[in-house]
């Protein structure tokens, strides 16, 4: 009976002790403790692949290490919640192209278990930083790629994996076989927008592709967008400074094939003593370019008229393949 008397004591004199430290810290220095811990402990899982299984979010406000940072997409917390149903404390990846790629926590102030779920009490909360942001030093060519404007379902199929494939800029092409029935339709291009940021989450891209407003080929060679001032498209208006142009030319038995052409540009790519290189990939609508586009091409900034081999191929398909081609070559040329 003494012994347990005396053990009791002793565990209650320990908890008292623990307590007295822990309540001599201010709030502030409590916070930094945990934040610590969970940094620790965050470091640690880094290290493992399953990391890279966790949600991937664009985020495209300031990203800093243990800030917590408000989720203000009605989408994003749409996913979230309901999708992937994550709960208080669930670990995600979010990133952009300035600040990088990081592990954060996901915090709710009233905790989840609130029936009140304001966007405004959402915070990301980031514990680790997993890649560096990206500059333009590390992208020494970016590609463009003129859209071809073809039916909305194969466009948005068309964009998606583009993306994966890397292209940087994204500028829809008018022609004279063009289908513009949706050209001036604001949703068809936050459409794109949307797809444009999924797609980059997916592939682990840190940048986005930059959509720009529609351009005609006169206006291309004028350098200025083809869409009035009072169009309802919020896109940014294309300023050309391609160094480059690859024309895909369907049906002519004349023009190099885009390797052969990549193959002689290689050294001219090499010695280049810009900082930064723009290519221009253009690929015609659905029926091709007609006689007098192909024409005009001709004075654009250093053209040079490809083929993708005897088949007819679909503009989606032809894109991709394009820009496969293009995307290996350039690859090759960092290595």
């Amino acid at each position: 009976m003494i012994l347990e008397i005396a053990w009791f004591a002793l565990l209650l004199s320990n908890m008292l002790l623990l307590a007295s430290c822990l309540f001599r810290r201010t709030p502030s220095q409590i916070h930094t403790i945990s934040h610590t811990m969970k940094s620790v402990r965050c470091s640690s899982s880094c290290n493992d692949q399953s990391v890279y299984k966790l949600p991937r979010i664009y985020y495209p406000n300031k990203v800093s290490l243990g800030i917590s940072s408000p989720i203000v997409e009605a989408d994003v917390v749409h996913y979230l919640l309901n999708v992937m149903r994550l709960k208080d404390n669930a670990e995600v990846r979010i990133f952009n192209h300035c600040d990088g790629e990081f592990v954060a926590q996901l915090v709710a102030e009233p905790p989840f278990r609130s029936k009140r779920r304001y966007l405004q009490d959402l915070y990301f909360l980031p514990l680790h930083h997993l890649r560096q942001p990206i500059s333009n030093e590390s992208i020494p060519i970016s590609v463009t790629l003129f859209l071809p404007i073809i039916k909305k379902d194969r466009l948005k199929l068309m964009v998606e994996k583009l993306t994966e494939l890397g292209v940087h800029r994204f500028v829809p092409l008018i022609t004279q076989n063009t289908n513009a029935d949706f050209i001036e339709e604001k949703k068809v291009w936050e459409s794109l927008q949307k797809i444009l940021i999924q797609a980059s989450e997916q592939c682990e891209r840190l940048d986005i592709p930059k959509l720009y407003k529609p351009v005609s080929i006169p206006s291309l060679l004028k350098n200025h967008s083809n869409v009035t001032n009072d169009s309802p498209l919020h896109l940014a208006t294309f300023k050309n400074n391609i160094d480059h142009f690859i024309i895909c030319q369907e049906r002519s038995l004349t023009v190099p094939t885009l390797l052969q052409c990549l193959s002689n540009l290689r050294s001219d790519l090499v010695k280049l003593s810009k900082p930064h290189i723009h290519l221009g990939i253009v690929v015609g609508p659905e029926g091709g370019f007609a006689p007098k586009e192909l024409l005009d091409m001709s004075y654009l900034a250093n053209p040079h008229f490809v083929s993708l081999g005897s088949n007819v191929l679909r503009s989606e398909t032809a894109t991709i393949v394009a820009s496969s081609i293009v995307s290996a070559v350039l690859q090759d040329l960092k290595c």
